[in-house]
């Protein structure tokens, strides 16, 4: 049998206003809150990425129905639109942010066609800690790592780290691959980092969590109907998932 948990852990990135089209991305609020919605039938409990870890440590037990939400980047959708869902429906989630980057506007997927957007900030940052949301490392930057110097991925992995650290006065436990990308290398870092798990999307690990540092995640964008979040969140499709991810391969 695999090692590990299955469930589902969700990627966003930007959660646009009503009445503005939605980019690469990027999800309208409104269909975002039909996504929780559908979360609230269903009977699911958003969890933090720490209660996942301290399960797999063997602490804890998880609730019948975990799902964990992630959101890359660090937008200022997250603390104007998102969050407010969120937290009308009890709910909790982790945004990964950039740490030489609070405050900023994100132009490094530009010329891909993707619109530069504001990105929060400190003090944006420590509202959104204070209303009980988790805050990752995303590094520095946005850049990929697996084409970064050593120089560069410590810059990434641990500065990052520890500018955030001590910018808020917390841990900060998880890290997330720009881009999804990393190699066998990089993962050794994150470990030695002193982070207590990474995620990631596409892997070949058998299960959602089989590697801590490579946790697989469900991207969602403007495409994913509350009929195909459904479908997202369901074990079939996890397990489907991994098999693919494991045919294909993802190593570089």
């Amino acid at each position: 049998m695999p090692s590990g948990i299955d469930l589902p852990i969700l990627c966003y990135h930007h959660v646009e206003s009503s009445g503005v089209e939605p980019g690469p991305v990027a999800i309208p609020i409104d269909l975002f809150k039909r996504h929780l919605d559908v979360l609230v039938r269903g009977g699911f409990a958003t969890i933090t990425l720490s209660h996942l870890v301290d399960v797999l440590d063997g602490n804890g037990v998880l609730p019948r129905r975990p799902v964990i939400l992630t959101f890359d980047d660090g937008f200022q959708s997250f603390a104007e639109n998102a969050m407010p869902a969120i937290l009308a429906r009890n709910m909790t989630a982790i945004v990964f942010v950039l740490a030489d980057l609070l405050g900023a506007v994100s132009n490094w997927d530009k010329s891909k066609g993707h619109p530069s957007r504001e990105m929060m900030g400190e003090d944006c940052l420590r509202h959104v800690l204070k209303a009980g949301m988790q805050v990752g490392v995303h590094g520095c930057k946005h850049r990929d790592l697996t084409v970064c110097s050593m120089d560069e991925l410590i810059e990434e992995l641990v500065r990052s780290k520890q500018k955030l650290e001590g910018m808020f006065g917390v841990g900060m436990e998880h890290f997330c691959y720009p881009y999804g990308r990393y190699s066998k290398a990089i993962l050794s870092i994150v470990a030695k980092a002193g982070y207590r798990a990474a995620a990631a999307l596409s892997t070949c690990e058998p299960t959602v969590t089989s590697n801590r540092y490579l946790l697989r995640r469900i991207a969602l964008h403007g495409g994913d109907t509350p009929w195909r979040f459904r479908v997202k969140l369901m074990p079939w499709f996890l397990r489907h998932v991994a098999r693919r991810e494991i045919r294909r391969g993802v190593w570089e």
